[in-house]
């Protein structure tokens, strides 16, 4: 697979997706990769998801570097400095009513750690949340094109999205048994717009909350 063909293509069909990433700024795209950089010993020194995300967008496929970065991207933890969700306060008395939330969010090819701009959303989801009282479940579906799931079917990348997505809820507060998780068949097309819809996770979040009329 051309991974910088497929990932530019996608970026450039699906306006507002984080189905790929740019070229870091130090990167220029006329520039070949630097063998050092994109050497595996590269990829086992970086640490972060800003490091090993910046070490993909520069390499692609086609480096000793790209496995092993891989590898350690999709097993990292939900960062540390998430905050749990602070819910409003139950009024005794009041009308309640049930309310469904639902977000997609993208990921790079073959990652199951979100992009930065996928956790500006996740933030935005955070703050719909927060009008409730209760969260009464959170239910997470992980998707892989049809690519990752047969040219890499033992990466389980679409159950990997939806376990990182459960990891993140739980460090936001969310108790474990009320999050369920599983993994579906592609729902788009096998085109370039519809691979890059279905690296994703959706996410649905019922909250109860005190009726605002």
């Amino acid at each position: 697979m051309n991974y910088i063909l497929e990932c530019s293509l996608a970026a450039a069909l699906v306006a507002g997706l984080i189905g790929c990433a740019s070229r870091p700024a130090d990167a220029p795209s006329n520039a070949p990769a630097s063998t050092s950089v994109c050497a595996r010993q590269y990829a086992e020194s970086a640490t972060s998801a800003e490091q090993l995300q910046a070490l993909l967008d520069r390499c692609g496929w086609d480096t000793e570097a790209s496995i092993p970065a891989l590898q350690k991207l999709n097993g990292l933890p939900a960062p540390s400095n998430l905050q749990p969700i602070a819910l409003k306060r139950r009024v005794a008395g009041a009308q309640v009513v049930a309310v469904t939330l639902e977000a997609d969010v993208f990921f790079n090819l073959m990652q199951a750690y979100p992009h930065p701009l996928a956790f500006s959303k996740l933030d935005q989801l955070a703050a719909r949340i927060s009008e409730g009282f209760e969260v009464t479940r959170i239910e997470i579906t992980g998707y892989a094109d049809p690519n990752e799931r047969t040219e890499m079917p033992q990466w389980a990348v679409d159950r990997k999205r939806a376990e990182f997505m459960r990891k993140y809820f739980e460090a936001r507060g969310i108790p474990p048994g009320r999050i369920i998780v599983t993994a579906a068949a592609p729902r788009h097309e096998n085109t370039l717009e519809g691979r890059a819809r279905d690296r994703s996770t959706a996410v649905k979040v019922v909250i109860l909350r005190q009726n605002k009329t």
